[in-house]
């Protein structure tokens, strides 16, 4: 005689099954760790690699697989916004990512590019190029050529590899003769790199320390007259060795050589040297020729006196030389600020003025 279960049991059989079917149906709606989730309520997402390397794809922090360099790949996965990582080395990327039911979304992985930000602050114009450093110099000539670039505009390079280049800035114009500057950048993923060609023409300040003005030559060409004390400031010199002359009626007053870098600011001061002057008065009944230290006054007729003014203080010799007269030779002492007499005589008239230490007088 078979036995009926009673209420209560049945009962409780009832809710035990319906409680293993509710477990079995949340199972299968929730993938496991490493599983590939099926079902009506999945999707799939395709990984393009531009790259020239693998990349990895975890989604949700689960690793699904490895896209091979310049393929793509399809992974399931289940639907909904799914937080994507991809990269490998050099570090990895995360996007957000919606995965429509049974649909497919995309991921495209791009190449790992950056860009250089170029304006010209170097106040004269510049020719540029880019060459990558450390690696096959294999840029198209598009991006290693960046063109002319005049003072105060920019440009922006095309999409650059990842690596270290070298910026080299060649003036142009009437500046083509000067030397280029060169600067390296480093080019990382995703930045653009901002570059400012600094000031490429030097400054040189010129003071006249002399009693007297002046005329400044460089490297042989009058730039500006100095009066006495005064300054000129010179703001177009290009870098390399300058000689720089103050000169007073052709006579070289103070010299210098200054080697200039780019941008930079030099003072030239020179010492201020002690003059004198020395009067000259021909005695003699021809027409001479003087030289004094070196320099020669002209020709003075009998009679006739000149001035030789800014004479550096010491001995300074004197010739004289005309036609049926012997030459004449002296040594005079140039005091500062004073002016010396000489009076020229020819020799056989005897002792006379032009003696040192005795015919030479100073007032």
């Amino acid at each position: 005689m078979r036995t009926q279960p009673t209420k209560p049991l049945l009962q409780l059989l009832v809710a035990a099954a319906t409680l293993l079917t509710l477990g079995a149906t949340a199972q299968a709606a929730s993938p496991t760790v490493g599983a590939l989730p099926t079902g009506p309520l999945t999707g799939s997402l395709e990984v393009d690699n531009a790259r020239r390397r693998p990349v990895g794809v975890f989604v949700d922090g689960q690793h699904l697989g490895e896209v091979r360099a310049r393929s793509s790949q399809v992974f399931q996965v289940a639907n909904g916004v799914r937080l994507v990582s991809y990269g490998g080395p050099g570090g990895f990327t995360t996007e957000r990512i919606r995965v429509p039911v049974d649909g497919r979304a995309t991921l495209r992985v791009t190449r790992l590019v950056g860009h250089a930000f170029v304006r010209n602050g170097s106040g004269v114009p510049m020719r540029l190029t880019l060459s990558r450093l450390g690696g096959r110099r294999d840029l198209p000539p598009a991006k290693a050529n960046l063109g002319l670039l005049r003072p105060g505009e920019r440009v922006e390079t095309q999409p650059l590899r990842p690596g270290t280049y070298q910026l080299t800035a060649a003036p142009a114009g009437r500046f083509a003769a000067a030397p280029p500057v060169t600067r390296e950048l480093e080019i990382t993923p995703g930045e653009r790199q901002r570059v400012r060609l600094r000031p490429y023409l030097a400054t040189v300040t010129v003071t006249n320390p002399f009693r007297r003005a002046a005329r400044l030559f460089v490297d042989g060409q009058p730039v500006g007259r100095l009066r006495p004390g005064a300054q000129l400031v010179l703001s177009d010199q290009l870098p390399g060795l300058h000689h720089l002359e103050l000169r007073k009626r052709g006579r070289v007053l103070a010299d210098t050589r200054l080697s200039l870098t780019a941008g930079e600011s030099q003072l030239w001061q020179p010492l201020s040297q002690r003059l004198g002057e020395l009067r000259l008065r021909n005695d003699t009944r021809a027409t001479l020729t003087v030289v004094v230290a070196g320099r020669t006054i002209g020709a003075l007729a009998p009679g006739e006196a000149t001035l030789v003014s800014d004479l550096t203080v010491g001995l300074v010799s004197v010739v004289a030389e005309g036609r049926r007269v012997r030459r004449i030779t002296e040594t005079v002492e140039i005091r500062p600020d004073r002016l010396t007499h000489l009076n020229l005589r020819a020799p056989d008239v005897g002792a006379g003025w032009g003696n040192f230490g005795a015919t030479a007088t100073v007032y």
